[in-house]
């Protein structure tokens, strides 16, 4: 069987991670971190490992801030997030290393497992354990359906601004 093109999977590539807890970066994704640098992130999301330049990273810390406000939820959201963040450079074959504490966390804990490096937006990926993220993508979907299952007509119809349904 052909093997699947980087654009045939919108993007995503299929990582191995190695005896030393590295993965390889392609050229494209490389070229997202010009210094050199990748900063790790755990996200709030079982898991995921967040990878992103140093701007976005802020950015990320900036969104914490701003959308947990309440306490106790604040600070669980810095420790998960701003608490995990560690800085990692790409080495000269194109890897970075993942400390193993993150592999355990995001359920990559062995050699040869392997792993979905998936681009959200300039200088952020997520990396993935694939059966978590399929298992994240149905809980979605499931919580998507049980939510239009309560609206009236048991639909999707959600009101327009001025309280009409789209038809």
């Amino acid at each position: 069987m052909p093997r699947l093109r980087q654009e045939d999977t919108g993007g995503i590539t299929e990582n191995r991670i190695d005896d030393a807890g590295r993965i390889t970066l392609t050229a494209d994704q490389r070229q997202s971190f010009p210094d050199g640098e990748v900063h790790l992130m755990l996200w709030l999301v079982d898991g995921c490992l967040r990878l992103c330049t140093e701007e976005r990273r802020r950015e990320l810390e900036e969104l914490v801030e701003r959308e947990w406000l309440k306490r106790p939820l604040l600070d669980l959201a810095r420790r998960q997030t701003v608490g995990t963040t560690r800085i990692v450079t790409i080495d000269e074959a194109g890897r970075i290393r993942i400390p193993y504490m993150y592999l355990d966390f995001i359920g990559l804990d062995g050699h040869g497992k392997k792993a979905w490096l998936i681009p959200l937006q300039e200088g952020i990926y997520e990396l993935w354990n694939p059966d978590h993220f399929k298992r994240q993508m149905e809980q979605k979907l499931y919580d998507l359906v049980s939510v239009a299952a309560t609206r009236p007509g048991g639909s999707c119809a959600s009101p327009t601004p001025d309280g009409e349904e789209w038809r």
